[in-house]
């Protein structure tokens, strides 16, 4: 990999010790619970305490560090929609961390997300079309992701534009700004 393509894995890094960015406020009853009172409300269909509990498991708090077992709580809470799940188990496969790497599982995670206005899935999404983690390096969709991920104020997406714009023609621009105007349409009414 050329030294100036970014490193999907390093910018996960940076991002939190946690793969699960908090984007939707937790029942305050749940965040005092102990890993039994979680593991059971869970079990009784609370995907809160489900998410709470993955994230438990996967911090080793309160509890030993599970990684598997929290990779298989934000699967299913992935599967039922849960924007935060889908990030958190997206990392998770960048890093390899309780399930097999996979940068492509991960791209697909972050799509999810960033359907549900996630400007952090965004924001990967484009440092994933830039180096060609899961997907084919391509500039345009990765100013287009950056693009769409600035639109909502997010401060790495608005450098990664900066820096990507002198690798690309005004014509590649003006297509990538189209496109991340078309998606925006569809994607935030």
């Amino acid at each position: 990999m050329p030294k100036a393509a970014i490193s999907l894995l390093t910018i996960v890094l940076s991002l939190a010790s946690s793969p699960t960015i908090s984007q939707v406020e937790t029942p305050a009853d749940i965040t005092t619970l102990s890993i039994e009172q979680l593991t059971q409300k869970a079990k009784n269909g609370d995907l809160a305490a489900e998410l709470r509990l993955a994230d438990k498991l996967y911090k080793g708090e309160g509890t030993k560090k599970n990684l598997p077992e929290a990779a298989k709580l934000y699967t299913h809470l992935a599967n039922e929609g849960f924007m935060q799940a889908q990030i958190a188990l997206g990392l998770m496969n960048i890093k390899g961390e309780g399930v097999e790497k996979n940068d492509k599982k991960a791209v697909e995670l972050f799509l999810l997300a960033a359907e549900q206005k996630s400007s952090l899935a965004q924001y990967l999404l484009g440092v994933a079309h830039e180096g060609g983690h899961g997907v084919d390096s391509d500039n345009i969709k990765a100013y287009m992701w950056y693009e769409v991920a600035a639109a909502m104020n997010y401060t790495n997406a608005i450098d990664a534009q900066k820096a990507l714009a002198p690798k690309m023609t005004s014509e590649q621009i003006q297509m990538a700004e189209q496109m991340a105007s078309d998606w925006w349409l569809q994607f935030h009414q």
